[in-house]
C-alpha cells in the first residue's frame, strides 16, 4: 500500500477535514481497500466525537458500517458513545460495525451484549487489516449472537399491538386498518428522525407531546385520527382537510 492510502485515513480521522470532503475521500478510501460504498448515515448523536458513518454494502452476511472517529480514540469513547456507534449499524439491519482512528481499528459485533471487539493496530506502513478481504477474515470469527435482529424484534412487536389493539377495542381489525395505522406510525418516526438529525438534535418525541396534550384536555374527545393530524401538522405544518387549520402545540 502506499503513503497515500494512509493519508487519506489521517484525513478522514482528522478534526480539520470538512465534512464537505467526506464523499470524496470515502470515494478514495474504499477504492483503495476494496469496499463497495453505498451511502452515509446521518447521525446526531455521534456527531461531536466522529466524522462519518458509511454503510458499506457486498451482501447481506458481510455488509459494515464503518465509522471514522475524529480526533478521539476508542479506548475513550464511553460505554453510551460506543452503543451509540454500534445502534447505527443495528438499525440499519447491519451486524457489524467497524470503528476506525488514526492508528487503530475496532471490529465490533452488534448482536452480542457483550460488544466484543477485535481490535487491530495500524500504522503507516501497515494498513492492511482496513482492506475488505481482511474483514471477511475478521467476521469468520463471528461470536454467538444472544440480540434478536432488527426485523425480528419489529414483526414481534407489530404482532404485540396487532393481539393487544384488538383485545383493547374488543373487535377483530383488519390488516388493512393495522398496516396503515404501523406505516403511519413508521413515516411519523421517520419524519422525526430526520428533523432530529439535521435541524434540532434535541427534538422530543411529537407523539408523546401530542398524546399528552390531547389527554390533559378533559372538556373535549379526540381520535387517533385527530392525534395522528396533529402530528403531522406539527411535524410539517402541514394540514390534511382543506378548510381546517391545523391544530399546533404551543412550545
Amino acid at each position: 500500500m502506499e503513503n497515500r492510502d494512509y493519508e487519506t485515513l489521517i484525513r478522514l480521522t482528522s478534526p480539520l477535514t470538512d465534512q464537505s470532503q467526506i464523499s470524496d475521500l470515502v470515494n478514495l478510501f474504499a477504492e483503495r481497500f476494496g469496499w463497495k460504498p453505498s451511502y452515509q448515515i446521518e447521525d446526531s448523536s455521534s456527531k461531536n466525537f466522529s466524522n462519518a458513518h458509511i454503510m458499506m454494502e457486498h451482501g447481506l452476511q458481510d455488509a459494515a458500517v464503518i465509522t471514522f472517529l475524529r480526533d478521539v480514540r476508542y479506548s475513550d469513547l464511553t460505554k453510551d458513545q460506543i452503543h451509540q456507534i454500534t445502534t447505527i449499524s443495528y438499525n440499519n439491519l447491519v451486524d457489524w460495525n467497524i470503528i476506525v482512528q488514526s492508528d487503530e481499528i475496532n471490529v465490533i459485533y452488534n448482536r452480542s451484549s457483550k460488544l466484543f471487539s477485535q481490535t487491530h493496530v495500524i500504522n503507516i506502513d501497515n494498513h492492511d487489516a482496513l482492506r475488505y478481504d481482511q474483514f471477511l477474515k475478521a467476521i469468520s470469527k463471528r461470536p454467538s449472537p444472544n440480540i434478536a435482529t432488527l426485523d425480528d424484534v419489529l414483526i414481534d412487536r407489530i404482532s404485540y399491538w396487532k393481539r393487544n389493539l384488538c383485545f383493547i377495542m374488543d373487535k377483530v381489525l383488519s390488516n388493512r386498518v393495522l398496516s396503515n395505522l404501523f406505516n403511519t406510525i413508521f413515516l411519523i418516526r421517520s419524519v422525526e428522525d430526520y428533523k432530529r438529525n439535521t435541524i434540532n438534535p434535541d427534538l422530543s418525541s411529537t407523539f408523546r407531546k401530542v398524546i399528552r396534550s390531547f389527554y390533559e384536555d378533559s372538556e373535549n374527545k379526540y381520535s387517533l385520527t385527530d392525534v395522528i393530524e396533529t402530528v403531522f401538522a406539527e411535524l410539517t405544518s402541514f394540514s390534511f382537510r382543506k378548510g381546517r387549520p391545523a391544530r399546533l402545540l404551543t412550545s
